[in-house]
């Protein structure tokens, strides 16, 4: 069956039950053009497929669909014993803190996007480049992780998304970290990747019912696998989801949910960049007011780190308020680098991680040798 052949059958079914069937036909007639999918476009869906089904030829159908992300089937129900899961891998972490072999105390994880907050001019955005600095040097030398403030990252290459600094800004910022950790080799520059004033990755249109895909989704991803990336940076998230107010739950859930789906497809670990909100800038509120807006964003990520302190001149405190596995409510110190030319070139390990006493335990600390920047 054609996709017009679907699209006008959509139209003449007489229940919703016969609707369904057709859209399902149409999912797969359009499945092969339309790789990158989601599940939360029904209205828009429909009004496509009504469009399409009035098109004079096959290619207007197709034509239809441009724009609107095609909702994939739903998986068929899979219940079973735990036990069949064994043999199985658990999701490999990216971002946790460092330690030895030990133990796993996970902020990101392949499929399981994790947070870096905190209030304005903090430093997050340095942050992120520092630890993706990380990754790429760590590439460049052949190792299997980088470490950078008291956090360990999975070594490759790395992906950002940035809609608060452009590629020319983030070079500089990049120069100055390899500046602050004495790295003459550019590796950080050569395997740090920069999106460049994207358009949003996701968005919300209460007219249409529609939260789905933006124009910079398929490109980054594409991207990402095209290069083998390792971590991707969005920063900052409030930008990359466009058309939904802070309050709102649904829109930011959908977009953690579709992350989540591609992480785990691309095996690329995903970190999300966010603001504070007032109240935990002014020293109150819970946990979950660390990150601006609904606290679907809280809940619905499965790693934050939270970066807290004065200005340029001062410490900053990063803490991790939740953990993918292991302990959470460690935090290390981190003290101001400049590149030796005087200029801010980010943050450099202080005290190292300090991990709360629980359940009779000591407090566990490590010592942060041989950790650069």
């Amino acid at each position: 069956m054609s996709l017009l052949e679907a699209c006008r059958a959509w139209t003449e079914a007489h229940d919703e039950p016969g609707r369904e069937a057709v859209r399902e036909q149409v999912r797969e007639t359009l499945a092969g053009s339309r790789a990158h999918a989601v599940d939360e476009a029904a209205a828009a869906f429909d009004e496509a497929i009504a469009k399409a089904s009035a098109a004079g030829d096959e290619d207007a159908a197709r034509a239809a669909f441009d724009g609107v992300s095609v909702p994939t089937r739903r998986p068929a129900f899979d219940a079973a014993p735990l036990a069949n899961a064994h043999g199985e891998s658990i999701p490999e972490p990216i971002i946790q803190r460092a330690h030895d072999d030990r133990r796993v105390d996970a902020v990101v994880s392949i499929g399981e996007p994790g947070l870096l907050t905190g209030a304005g001019s903090s430093g997050k955005s340095y942050l992120s480049l520092i630890l993706a600095h990380a990754a790429a040097r760590a590439r460049a030398r052949k190792e299997p992780t980088g470490k950078a403030c008291g956090l360990e990252v999975k070594a490759g290459p790395v992906v950002v998304v940035s809609y608060e600094y452009s590629r020319r800004r983030g070079l500089q910022r990049m120069r100055a970290i390899e500046g602050a950790c004495g790295d003459t080799s550019g590796d950080g520059s050569r395997h740090v990747h920069l999106v460049n004033a994207p358009g949003p990755l996701y968005r919300a249109d209460h007219r249409q019912g529609f939260i789905g895909e933006g124009e910079a989704w398929a490109p980054t991803w594409r991207y990402i696998r095209t290069i083998g990336a390792r971590l991707l940076v969005i920063d900052s998230g409030g930008l990359a989801l466009e058309g939904a107010s802070v309050s709102e739950d649904r829109p930011p859930k959908v977009f953690l949910r579709a992350l989540a789906r591609e992480s785990e497809r691309a095996q690329c670990g995903v970190l999300v960049v966010t603001h504070s909100n007032k109240a935990r800038r002014k020293g109150d509120g819970t946990d979950a007011d660390a990150v601006s807006g609904s606290v679907a964003w809280f809940d619905q990520a499965r790693g934050v780190l939270e970066l807290a302190g004065g200005h340029d001149t001062t410490d900053r405190t990063l803490k991790c308020l939740k953990a993918n596995e292991g302990v959470q409510g460690w935090s290390v110190t981190l003290a101001v680098a400049d590149d030796h030319g005087g200029t801010f070139g980010g943050f450099k390990l202080k005290r190292a991680a300090n991990a709360p006493a629980g359940d009779g335990a000591k407090g566990e600390t490590y010592d942060g040798s041989g950790l650069p920047c």
